[in-house]
């Protein structure tokens, strides 16, 4: 119930919540991640909010119906590269072939990149990347801390809540 109260409060407040479909570096189980995706559609169903997924085109492939769920849900969907890349570590080329991959499955102005790592030569062309004339680079202001195992999920809602204020973009 508190949990609950404290979620309503959150999502009172937010501009955006970023969900990130990636594969968790400690829980390879995509199928796991992919539960989780669904159980999260569920709860924001629940509280009826809306939230932004950025998909990795390689998951969207592999799960179409999850994909099809966010969509069938009202939520929007943002392109985060087909594989997960790392725009400091990877050459412009490679990077901007990696989004443009993810652009044939992912129909969105939207990009968020990978850990938020972006060369400034890459987000230039963005959107010949993602083939469409208006693109929007998403960042955050609060991330959760989910992505790692040694925070809980109370911890990182209290992570959450203790740095969001109005207009806050949370991953």
């Amino acid at each position: 119930q508190e949990e609950d109260e404290r979620m309503e409060k959150l999502l009172d407040e937010l501009a955006m919540l970023e969900c990130d479909n990636s594969n968790n570096n400690n829980n390879p189980d995509k199928l796991a991640n992919q539960t989780k995706a669904n159980a999260l559609i569920e709860q924001l169903k629940q509280f009826e909010a809306k939230a932004t997924f950025f998909c990795i085109g390689n998951n969207v492939q592999k799960y179409p119906d999850v994909y099809q769920k966010i969509l069938d849900e009202g939520h929007a969907a943002g392109n985060h590269t087909y594989h997960h890349l790392n725009g400091w570590k990877t050459k412009d080329k490679d990077y901007l072939d990696d989004i443009s991959k993810a652009a044939q499955l992912i129909k969105s102005n939207l990009f968020r990149p990978p850990y938020g790592k972006i060369k400034n030569s890459q987000a230039k062309k963005i959107a010949d990347a993602l083939q469409i004339s208006h693109s929007q680079i998403i960042m955050w202001d609060v991330l959760s801390a989910d992505f790692d195992p040694s925070f809980s999920p109370g911890q990182c809602l209290s992570n959450v809540i203790d740095n969001v204020s109005a207009g806050s973009i949370v991953v």
